[in-house]
């Protein structure tokens, strides 16, 4: 099955958010959502920058690329932090059948707690799907974890302490920003302590492996 169809993707804004492979899950997302309508791809904070020359600095831009191609990233590159950066001009919102928005950032780490300001969530959304990185479980809560502080507190644990799949749970319940978790880099953990996270949770979820191309539902939520 598609991972478009696990995550359950509809029309219109799709925001992407969290820790440990939301870049790669969208290009991915894009990939698959292509053959199905036109597909556009921007960033409420930064995302890592792909090839210059397929990046769309302005809305008219994006539309002739859209009907060229069928997708089309949009915003203004940062070449100098090799990111790309909120488009400049309203209205991308519509520009797409399909528009995939990355809507923070983790530093690289698997696992993240947000800033007040955090996420950068469109209003206009149709779904929030939050990426965890299970390549942060058992792992230290300072190494693991972007904002480790804030990770820490929120689950009552020091930050020497392992990030378990319950500190992990109760992180994301206490934020509850999304309607679905894919748990990404399976293949970097067991299967026993992706299940029990997911048990853990209240919303659908999904695992599996971006970099080996698997994943399945995994749990309906409740």
């Amino acid at each position: 099955m598609k991972l478009c169809d696990v995550l359950e993707i509809r029309e219109g804004v799709s925001a992407i958010m969290g820790s440990g492979g939301k870049t790669g899950l969208i290009q991915r997302l894009a990939e698959e959502l292509r053959p199905r309508g036109t597909v556009l791809l921007c960033t409420t904070t930064k995302m890592w920058l792909p090839r210059k020359d397929v990046v769309c600095s302005t809305v008219q831009e994006a539309e002739k690329m859209l009907q060229a191609a069928g997708m089309a990233y949009l915003g203004q590159p940062d070449t100098a932090q090799g990111k790309l950066c909120p488009p400049a001009a309203a209205g991308w919102e519509t520009l797409a059948d399909f528009v995939l928005v990355e809507a923070d950032g983790a530093a690289g780490r698997p696992l993240k707690a947000h800033a007040p300001w955090e996420p950068v969530l469109p209003a206009c959304r149709q779904q929030t799907v939050c990426v965890v990185g299970a390549a942060g479980l058992g792992r230290p809560i300072g190494e693991a974890a972007h904002r480790p502080e804030l990770f820490a507190r929120c689950c009552g644990a020091p930050m020497e302490a392992p990030a378990t799949p319950e500190c992990v749970a109760a992180v994301l319940q206490a934020e509850a920003f999304a309607d679905r978790i894919f748990i990404n880099q399976t293949d970097a953990t067991t299967g026993t302590e992706v299940q029990q996270l997911a048990r853990l949770l209240p919303w659908p979820v999904a695992a599996g492996s971006l970099r080996e191309e698997t994943w399945q539902r995994c749990h309906d939520g409740r």
